[in-house]
């Protein structure tokens, strides 16, 4: 069966695809790793974030596999593809990319496209500093309000809030953050 590597996006874990690998696992085996601190994965060490360095890791999956794989990521998981498409493009059938993180696109664009870029990386900034002062139900709500909104109700909101619709924490239910 050819292999199927999928990559999970920010705030989730390799569980986002049960429902997928489930309806692939048939055809095709399937491989949902938790990245880098997330779900049952150990937390970032080591200095500053590198993408690259998380790509290595999924390489590394990839490299134990020993043959090409469709190489599937959503959101951070297809900037980690991307990554891996970019420096290795040997070790993939296929790439599938769900709304992959691809901002550096917005560099050297017009007015229109610098203040998108600028808009979106404050977020991190935001959210690191947040996280920094240990509130970590605000950094990473300052995240999810941005690209969800903040309808969205994240489900850390202080008491008094309006109440959540994702207050089950069903999405993120192995999550280090959640």
């Amino acid at each position: 069966m050819d292999p199927v590597v999928l990559l999970h996006c920010s705030g989730s874990s390799g569980a986002q695809w049960r429902p997928l690998a489930a309806a692939l696992g048939k055809r095709y085996q399937v491989f949902a790793p938790d990245l880098i601190g997330y779900g049952a994965s150990r937390p970032w060490v080591g200095g500053e974030f590198s993408l690259a360095r998380e790509a290595a890791a999924v390489r590394s999956l990839i490299g134990h596999l020993d043959e090409t794989v469709h190489l599937v990521g959503h959101s951070y998981g297809g900037a980690v593809a991307l990554n891996i498409a970019r420096t290795r493009p040997e070790l993939l059938r296929s790439l599938t990319l769900v709304e992959p993180s691809a901002f550096h696109l917005l560099r050297g664009g017009d007015a229109t496209d610098l203040a998108a870029l600028r808009e979106i990386t404050a977020v991190p900034f935001d959210a690191r500093a947040a996280l920094a002062a240990g509130d970590d139900c605000g950094g990473f709500g300052r995240f999810v309000d941005y690209w969800s909104g903040p309808e969205a109700g994240w489900p850390c909101r202080p008491t008094g809030a309006p109440p959540s619709p994702l207050s089950s924490r069903r999405w993120c239910s192995t999550s280090t953050l959640c």
